[in-house]
C-alpha cells in the first residue's frame, strides 16, 4: 500500500496530531491493524469524513456480532487502528456530485487488489456474503408479517 498517508488513532478514535480536519470528499479509504499490517477493511463514501465520524460512532455503540473489523476494534481497541485514504475522487471541500457507480467501481479496484481481509462482503456496494443475525432475521420475518 504505497503513497497512503496513514494516520494513527487514539483509543476513542480520533485522529492523533491532525491539524485539519478529513476532507469532505468522496473517495476510498482503508483501515489497518498495526499488529498485524495484513488484516485491513476497505470503504467507500461520498463523503469521507461523514464516514470516518459513523464508524467512529458505531465502535462505540457495537455489541458483537457478525463483523470482523468491529470485533477487532473491540478486541485490541482503536488506538491499535490507521486510517488511511487510498484515493480521493474530487478536489479539496468540493461538494461534487460523484457518480455511485463509479466510486463503487473504484472501491472494487481496491478490493480486488489488497483483498482485505476484514471485509465480509467482497463485492462493493453489495451485501452478498453478509450473514445476518438470528434476531434481526426475526425483525426482518415480523415486519414482513405486518405488512401482509
Amino acid at each position: 500500500m504505497e503513497n497512503i498517508i496513514w494516520y494513527k488513532l487514539n483509543e476513542n478514535g480520533f485522529i492523533i496530531g491532525d491539524n485539519e480536519s478529513l476532507e469532505q470528499v468522496p473517495g476510498i479509504y482503508v483501515y489497518r491493524f498495526k499488529l498485524d499490517a495484513s488484516k485491513i477493511y476497505i470503504g467507500s463514501a461520498v463523503n469521507i469524513a461523514q464516514r470516518f465520524r459513523q464508524h467512529r460512532y458505531r465502535y462505540s455503540i457495537y455489541k458483537g456480532n457478525n463483523s470482523k473489523f468491529y470485533n477487532l476494534v473491540k478486541k485490541y481497541g482503536l488506538n491499535n487502528i490507521e486510517y488511511g485514504i487510498l484515493e480521493k475522487l474530487s478536489g479539496k471541500n468540493t461538494y461534487v456530485i460523484v457518480n455511485k457507480e463509479i466510486l463503487l467501481d473504484r472501491e472494487q479496484y481496491y478490493l480486488n487488489k489488497y483483498s482485505p481481509s476484514l471485509n465480509i462482503n467482497k463485492v462493493a456496494g453489495s451485501i452478498l456474503g453478509y450473514k445476518h443475525t438470528e434476531k434481526n432475521k426475526l425483525k426482518f420475518s415480523s415486519t414482513h408479517l405486518r405488512r401482509r
